[in-house]
């Protein structure tokens, strides 16, 4: 019986494995498959085996996840990533939002491990010594994910590479005269890799160069409305801090009647299905957000069983993605 697993209860019951999984750690579950999976564990004893074991490990089987926000295409692949290893180890998520207040998110911190979580995770607005304090005085592990600090552990996609690779392509397309359209900075919740690095590769490479900047906010419609103002500072190339600014800029230029790459060249960072529909398919850095909720929900199940660890610091890596919205110059 000591072998009876959760998929072997959800092929008796010609169910999904999380929906055992869910049964199992008091989640939702329709009454008909409710029975079934009732049924099967009768059957099988593997109730008793599953909580006898969790007893005898001290742990709960939930894994808590902070979040600035729930309503970002970015954060609910990230949660996907999250969610399917905590089933694939019969983990549960209990959530908590900070709305970006950093009192908040620690404050989130502390009443999930007074919920008896077994690890957590933070996608970070900005790390404090108050949030170096409360890791070090906690029993469990925590890892942040969209920040980097030497003494805590992180796991973060690579920006600042991204932002070189993107210039390298511009660079050697003869762009010498381009507009960075970006988050407004102040904005704790935007890393400035991306940026850095794109200025960085023109600073060591180029000559007779001008990159300015305009900013905008998470909002579809402002960046809309930042495109008269680029028409008229007329670059020959924009490049956009995220995909959503970057789908709202083709729009406004389609809308406007200025070509993309002839009157403009695009390029980006992410990419989205929305941006996808849009032509010419831009050139822009794809970023693996499933992997990186992927990658930090195993890196803190390895430290919650003690498994050997290489490092406390993963940066994950980036794509280029050539589209035809990049024009060269001769």
């Amino acid at each position: 019986m000591s072998k009876i697993t959760i998929q072997d209860i959800a092929n008796m019951c010609n169910i999904s494995k999380s929906s055992v999984s869910r049964y199992l750690n008091g989640g939702y579950v329709s009454e008909q498959n409710r029975q079934k999976i009732k049924e099967a564990i009768e059957q099988t004893g593997f109730e008793t085996n599953f909580f006898a074991k969790r007893l005898k490990s001290k742990k709960s089987g939930l894994l808590g996840v902070v979040l600035p926000k729930m309503d970002s295409l970015v954060i609910s692949t990230i949660l996907m990533g999250i969610n399917n290893v905590c089933e694939d180890n019969n983990y549960s998520i209990l959530i908590k939002t900070s709305n970006f207040d950093t009192k908040k998110e620690l404050q989130n911190i502390n009443s999930l491990y007074n919920q008896g979580v077994d690890g957590i995770i933070v996608y970070s607005l900005d790390i404090t010594q108050e949030h170096i304090e409360l890791v070090n005085k906690i029993s469990i592990p925590v890892v942040f994910i969209n920040n980097n600090h030497k003494d805590l552990d992180c796991i973060n996609i690579d920006d600042y590479t991204a932002g070189r690779l993107l210039a390298e392509y511009f660079y050697n397309n003869n762009h010498k005269d381009i507009l960075f359209l970006g988050i407004v900075e102040k904005n704790k919740y935007i890393r400035p890799g991306r940026k850095i690095g794109f200025y960085e590769y023109y600073q060591e490479n180029a000559t007779d160069y001008k990159i300015r900047s305009l900013e905008t906010d998470f909002s579809l419609r402002n960046a809309y409305d930042m495109g008269n103002d680029i028409i008229n500072l007329k670059p020959s190339a924009v490049i956009c801090g995220t995909e959503h600014i970057t789908t709202a800029l083709m729009i406004y230029l389609k809308q406007h009647n200025i070509n993309i790459p002839e009157d403009i060249s695009i390029g980006g960072f992410g990419d989205s299905d929305a941006l996808s529909l849009l032509k010419p398919e831009v050139t822009t850095m794809k970023f693996d957000y499933e992997g990186l909720g992927k990658s930090a929900t195993e890196y803190i199940l390895n430290k919650i069983f003690n498994r050997s660890m290489d490092k406390n610091k993963i940066s994950l890596p980036v794509f280029f993605k050539e589209g035809q919205s990049v024009k060269k110059i001769s």
